[in-house]
Parts: C-alpha cells; sequence; structure tokens
C-alpha cells in the first residue's frame, strides 16, 4: 500500500480538532477508506502500579479518566433466533448461543466442523477471527468469562481458538491466535491443542456501533503452518475476510507547514487517531521541566524504557506541559488497549513490526532488536489496567500483534503516544433579565486541563474557567441547578441546540459552548407579621398598616399581588379598608413596596384572632401571613 502525506500550514500550538485537520489537509493522491469507530474498553476505575483502587481518575491520564471509544449499549446482547443465538449490540455479531459445541483436539477439525455446522436453522455460520474474539473483551466485567457465562453456555476450558493463523514460522508448534476469555490475552495457542471455535454470524453490517476490523490475514495455511493452502472451503479468517476493509492508503505522513517536511505525526485513516511517526518517542530530552523522565538515550536517541507510571507522567510532564508543545499538540495520551491494538496486521512476516507491511512508522521494536536489560521491550504500554491483575497493564506486543499484561511496576516498555478529536465543552452561567445565579452539572465531567498537562502550561485561551473535552461524538447531559431566589429559565446552545426537556444533552461533535439562564425569583414580604390592636369597644373601630415588598435578592423580577383575604375563627371582626388598599391587583417591582389597611371592628365583646393571608404566583413561598389579634369591650 502507498502512503500518502499531507500539509497543515499555519498548525497553531494546541490541538486542533482532527476534523479541522482533515480540512485543510492537502493530498497528494486517491483515498479509499472505510472509517471505524473503536469502542471503549469498559474500564471504569483508575489503579496505581500496585493495584490499588484509586477514589478519582482525575488527573492520572489512564483509560478510565478518558474513556474514549463508542458506549457500549444496555444490555450489551439481544436474544436472535428464539434464543438459540445472541446479537451483540455494539458489534451486530450474531454469536451462538452453545459456546461449547465445535470443541476438537485439533484446530483443523474444529475449524472445519462450523463449515458443515447447521444451527438455529441457519448454515453460514463461521469460526470467529481473532478480532472478532477481541470485540468480546470490550466489558466491565473483572471476570470476561463469569461474565459471558451469564448470557452463553461456556465451555469449561477458558481459551479459544480463532480462525487466524499465528504466523510465526513455527513449523514443529504451529499455532493459531487464541483468546484467554478470563481476560481478553490474545497469543498463540498449538494447532494441535484441545480447545473450542466459537461460531459466529455477521459483520458485514456497516451500521453497527463499532463495526470489528479486518484482521489482514489473506493467506490460508494447513496444520503445520508451513504449506499455503486454498482458501475456498477451509473456514479459515481469509476465506471470509470477516469485517471492515481498511483504507487505502491506510496511512498520511503529515507535513510541516511549508508542506514539504513531515512534521513527525501520522494519521490512520481508518480510526481517525493521531499517532507520532516514531514509536519509541523521545520527546524533548533532556528538558529542564523534569531532566529525569524526559531524558533519552544517548546512544539511540531513542526514548528510554520506562514503567508504566513514567509512561503516563512522560506523557503528560514531557509531552504536553513542554515549553514547545510536542510536535505542535499539547493533548498526547497513552493509548487505551483498544486503540493500540487497531495497528496489528495479523499477516506479517515474522521478526518485523506486526502493523501493515509499507507502515510508515519508525523505531516500531520487535524482539530481535537488542533489547539489554528487558527482553519484554518489544511491547508498547497502554493505558488499560488488567482487571484480572490490577498490578499488571495491558500491552501490545509489535513482535506478533500479542495482546497481554505486564506488571506495572517491574515492565519497561516505551511509549508511543496518541491523540484524537477531542471537542471542548464551554458551560457558562448567565442571568437572563435578573441576576440570579445557579450551578451546572455534567455526566460524564469530561477531562480537564490537569489530566493532559501541569495546570500552569494550560493557557486560558485553550482551557477556559469551566471547560472539558470529551472525545468526539461523546454524548454530555447538563443539568441545571438554581441557586436560593434564583430560578433556572433555559438553555443557550452554540452550535446547535439542547436533546431532552430540563436537562440538557449534546453530541460532541465539535466546540460546543452551552449557557445555563437563571433570573431572580421574587420574594414577597409582609410586615408586621403579628398585629395585636388595642381593646376596641363595639361602637368603634382601630386600624393598622401593613406593607407589602418585592424583596428580589438578584434585582429585577416582577411581583404580582393576586389576592388578599382574610380568614380563621372570628375573619368577620376584621376588614380591609377598600379606600387604603394600594396592593390588590398590582404588580411591585424589584425592592417597591405597598401598603393595606386592615380595620378591627368588634362586634361583640371578646378575644377575637384572624390571619391577613396575601397570595403572589411569582413566590413559591406564598401566600404570606400576618396574625390578627384584639379584644372588644361593650361601650
Amino acid at each position: 500500500m502507498t502512503t500518502l502525506t499531507w500539509g497543515v500550514a499555519g498548525k497553531v500550538a494546541y490541538a486542533a480538532s482532527l476534523l479541522v485537520f482533515l480540512t485543510v489537509a492537502v493530498f497528494t493522491g486517491p483515498v479509499s477508506a472505510e472509517e471505524i469507530s473503536l469502542p471503549v474498553t469498559g474500564q471504569k476505575y483508575c489503579y496505581d502500579f500496585a493495584g490499588t483502587k484509586l477514589k478519582s481518575c482525575q488527573g492520572t491520564g489512564q483509560d478510565a479518566e478518558f474513556q474514549v471509544g463508542v458506549p457500549m449499549p444496555s444490555p450489551r446482547f439481544s436474544v436472535s433466533f428464539d434464543g438459540c443465538a445472541f446479537t451483540d449490540r455494539l458489534t451486530r455479531l450474531i454469536w451462538a448461543g452453545n459456546a461449547k459445541q465445535i470443541c476438537s483436539s485439533d484446530w483443523n477439525d474444529a475449524i472445519n466442523a462450523v463449515n458443515t455446522l447447521t444451527y438455529c436453522g441457519k448454515t453460514d455460520w463461521r469460526a470467529a477471527n481473532v478480532n472478532e474474539l477481541e470485540s468480546l473483551a470490550s466489558t466491565t466485567a473483572n471476570d470476561l468469562y463469569a461474565w459471558l457465562a451469564g448470557t452463553f453456555a461456556m465451555p469449561s476450558t477458558y481459551f479459544f481458538f480463532s480462525s487466524t493463523s499465528y504466523i510465526n514460522d513455527d513449523t514443529i508448534n504451529p499455532a493459531a491466535w487464541g483468546m484467554d476469555m478470563r481476560d481478553g490475552t490474545q497469543y498463540n495457542i498449538n494447532k494441535l491443542s484441545n480447545y473450542c471455535v466459537w461460531p459466529v454470524r455477521g459483520n458485514t453490517d456497516s451500521s453497527a456501533l463499532a463495526r470489528v476490523a479486518q484482521t489482514g490475514q489473506e493467506l490460508c495455511y494447513d496444520a503445520s503452518n508451513a504449506q499455503l493452502v486454498t482458501c475456498n472451503g477451509s473456514g479459515q479468517d481469509a476465506e471470509w475476510l470477516a469485517g471492515a476493509s481498511w483504507p487505502i492508503p491506510r496511512y498520511y505522513v503529515n507535513l510541516s507547514s511549508d508542506n514539504v517536511t513531515p512534521d513527525g505525526t501520522i494519521t490512520d485513516l481508518f480510526t481517525n487517531l493521531m499517532w507520532t511517526t516514531d514509536a519509541a518517542t523521545a520527546g524533548p530530552g533532556d528538558s529542564a521541566i523534569d531532566p529525569e523522565l524526559c531524558a533519552n538515550d544517548p546512544a539511540t536517541s531513542r526514548g528510554v524504557f520506562k514503567s508504566w507510571q513514567q509512561a503516563l507522567d512522560f506523557v503528560k510532564i514531557c509531552l504536553n506541559s513542554a515549553t514547545d508543545p510536542w510536535l505542535g499538540y499539547r493533548d498526547w495520551r497513552l493509548p487505551n488497549k483498544n486503540e493500540l491494538a487497531s495497528l496489528i496486521d495479523r499477516s506479517v512476516a515474522p521478526n518485523t513490526p506486526a502493523l501493515e507491511a509499507d507502515q510508515p512508522f519508525q523505531n516500531v521494536i520487535v524482539e530481535t532488536d537488542p533489547v539489554g536489560l528487558y527482553p519484554q521491550a518489544a511491547g508498547h504500554w497502554s493505558s488499560t489496567t488488567s482487571l484480572k491483575n490490577p498490578g499488571a497493564a495491558k500491552i501490545v506486543d509489535m513482535t506478533f500483534g500479542d495482546i497481554i499484561s505486564l506488571s506495572k511496576g517491574s515492565g519497561r516498555l516505551h511509549v508511543w503516544p496518541v491523540r484524537g478529536n477531542y471537542p471542548l465543552l464551554q458551560v457558562n452561567i448567565a442571568n437572563a433579565g435578573g441576576g440570579g445565579t445557579g450551578t451546572v452539572t455534567t455526566s460524564p465531567k469530561g477531562v480537564g486541563c490537569t489530566t493532559y498537562c501541569a495546570p500552569e502550561m494550560c493557557p486560558s485561551d485553550e482551557w477556559p474557567e469551566g471547560s472539558a473535552r470529551y472525545p468526539e461524538d461523546k454524548k454530555v447531559t447538563l443539568k441545571a441547578k438554581a441557586a436560593t431566589n434564583s430560578v433556572f429559565t433555559g438553555w443557550t446552545v452554540s452550535p446547535g441546540v439542547c436533546e431532552g426537556k430540563g436537562s440538557c444533552t449534546v453530541s460532541m461533535v465539535s466546540d460546543i459552548t452551552v449557557t445555563a439562564n437563571f433570573t431572580s425569583l421574587a420574594t414577597l414580604s409582609l410586615t408586621p407579621a403579628t398585629k395585636k390592636y388595642s381593646k376596641t369597644k363595639t361602637t368603634k373601630t382601630s386600624s393598622a398598616t401593613f406593607t407589602l415588598k418585592d424583596l428580589t435578592t438578584y434585582g429585577k423580577q416582577p411581583l404580582s399581588i393576586d389576592s388578599i383575604e382574610l380568614t380563621g375563627t372570628n375573619a368577620d371582626q376584621f376588614l380591609i379598608n377598600p379606600a387604603k388598599d394600594k396592593c390588590t391587583g398590582q404588580t411591585l417591582g424589584a425592592g417597591k413596596s405597598c401598603t393595606i389597611q386592615v380595620v378591627f371592628a368588634p362586634t361583640s365583646a371578646g378575644a377575637k384572632t384572624a390571619v391577613l393571608s396575601v397570595s403572589s404566583a411569582d413566590d413559591p413561598d406564598s401566600p404570606r401571613t400576618a396574625t390578627l389579634s384584639g379584644e372588644g369591650a361593650l361601650p
């Protein structure tokens, strides 16, 4: 395949969205592309190097903080064919409900058995390839096997064959790609092992939320992996070529502003992710920011091998917080397991990087490279913790493409950072004709400045107060809460509109500004709150003046006086003087007041009580009341 190049004029220091990046790119050739969306790994929590669960993911740079990818639907599986199969609503793959029906001590026999399988009334079943099996590992479950057993009939063994051969030139112990269903680990399994294959259908539905990619394997092999065989009727991965096809070309080498010099980054058009050209990323070198962490190997100019925590810190401190952001961007991160695995080509020859043959990356290390004290250093760290063993992280070995786990503390690997399109959500608080205020919460919370870099390295024009970045197309729900004496009046969204009522849900297709509008809430005051009239003869009256006032806290909300009435046992002994009523039917502006006169006119001797009640629809705590009391006396 051909690798093309593009240039970007006037590239800004901070991560311009990839959507814009593609728009301004200068292409030098045609593109045949099928783009896929990678799913989230399902990781919800963060862990330290020892495997201890952290109280918060904020600022860790780990997989669970970003949660990049297509969210998993709930429920994950739906019933198909009267319950004998289940459709994965994430990938649209249809899996046989009985995952233990095709098992054999020979890989070829197991693959062939699926070819003649009639199940659920269907005859087009095939053995799942390695990428299809791996798609099941996107789950929040600590134990993948137990999670699957809640839906499927699982075999007693944890391991499954895939239909994909493991091309390592070992004809004595020929292998196929296999998967450990406890944690999604992928590596070679001898073709003469006694394991099962899992029948599957589909992988042609382009409407799938996260369509599974082809493995890259285009040849079929005999039982020893020594001879090629005809794919037709073999049931092997290359016969079906199931999955989304890679774009041609797949990679673009991005150019500097001169449109001639490569800028050190490469964009994968299959996933829309941008990677550093250098897979053993050197970074800024002996940086004043942190000379030890940021230093490179003086002999090779490569980045040095790092523990998992050092890898996370290196990206945050050395790449994103450099005075000159690395390669012009300040939003690099350690890729998650799904992103790193998306680069793998299962067809390449041994001892070459497990990537497309003419891939343009540099320093992709394989096991034949001199790796000194770290023989496992052909792998690259992901930001994803192994849930089976939280003291380990998922890595991808670039020699063959194994997806395995490595101790976070003792392991030493290179860092291969990635970046994508992370639109900015800016949340503002404003008043709408009053002076009201309130708060807004977002779910999920998104990623702030301190995740990517040190706070002092985040310019306000790139990280405005109240802003956070989200993966492209992520749906974010905002909820507003008015402060005391305020009321929420609605949302303003630019660009776009809100989905839902009351709350606001936006899809992060681009930078979005959401403003929550509040106004002040009118408060009615009635004074005095109690009034004791003097002793009054039945031939006389006593009067008292009451004041109504709009006590709007923040300024401009008017208040209507809807009703004024007397209630209580002796309400007939009191009356509102219409000549002195300045309030009934009136609307008070903020801070304005009016008065009414209430007359005590007893018709008999003795103690009298009543309640003055004033109502306003603008004050949710109305009616406001005053207690009246007096004593009547005979003449």
